[in-house]
């Protein structure tokens, strides 16, 4: 600091100077994180050891029920639970494109007032609804739906006669939001800037933007499950409710 003083002047550093002196000001001393990242190891291997032994204990169909119920209880806890689903949710296909082996469906989903869930629906065209079905979630990528390898998988699935459902998370693909056209520099980056400014906002209120994740999924099952292509597609009715909580509840045993 004591270079940045001339006798007589003003104070001027750059903006370099001020960042390194922010940085040493700020710093956590290094005994002070060494602890913690030991005690977060400890903590970690002691709950990978009793997660170990609760899995040790399913022995049969009904301490596998048991299990899985407690999981889904202390998941569900952990995001605050899921918001209420509408008796009438909205959608409506934004466009369509057929194809050799499938058809291309471009959904818009409103599972809550106010927000928006981007999909796409790959439906096969040498056999007749209903048809098996699949709901393909998109992993941590920015591209989100329409990544290449995302788009493959569903028209393999599509071309073996299995409807394939592709959803847009919050913050990937379409549902990018934090989007500044007028700066050259986002200061969102990617699926992973977007998911923690999210989440930050959430953790507010006790939440977790895991819940809406788990939410828009379930909304986009319900109306465009093939099993309803001959019915209202606004009025989800507790018959297909019930047979997507069952598919849920098998896909969370992978």
């Amino acid at each position: 600091m004591k270079s940045m003083l001339h006798e007589g002047t003003s104070l001027t550093p750059d903006s370099r100077t001020l960042w390194e002196v922010q940085a040493r000001t700020l710093r956590t001393p290094v005994e002070t994180a060494t602890n913690l990242y030991t005690d977060i190891q400890r903590r970690m291997a002691e709950c990978l050891r009793r997660g170990a032994a609760r899995r040790e204990t399913v022995r049969d169909v009904e301490s596998l029920a048991r299990y899985r119920q407690k999981v889904r209880t202390a998941f569900l806890a952990c995001i605050a639970g899921l918001p209420e689903t509408s008796a009438t949710l909205t959608a409506c296909v934004a466009g369509r494109c057929t194809y050799d082996s499938y058809v291309l469906e471009k959904i818009l989903l409103q599972p809550r007032p106010g927000a928006w869930a981007k999909t796409n629906l790959y439906l096969p065209v040498q056999r007749e609804a209903p048809f098996p079905a699949v709901l393909l979630v998109v992993g941590h990528d920015d591209q989100g739906k329409a990544d290449p390898a995302y788009q493959y998988a569903a028209q393999l699935l599509a071309h073996q006669g299995i409807a394939a459902l592709v959803l847009d998370p919050q913050g990937q693909g379409e549902g990018f939001e934090h989007y500044e056209a007028e700066m050259a520099f986002q200061p969102i980056q990617g699926c992973s800037g977007e998911h923690d400014l999210l989440d930050w906002k959430a953790k507010l209120l006790g939440m977790s933007i895991a819940r809406y994740f788990v939410h828009d999924g379930i909304c986009a099952w319900i109306i465009w499950h093939p099993a309803r292509r001959s019915t209202p597609l606004a009025s989800p009715d507790r018959t297909l409710r019930r047979r997507f909580a069952d598919l849920h509840a098998h896909a969370g045993c992978r």
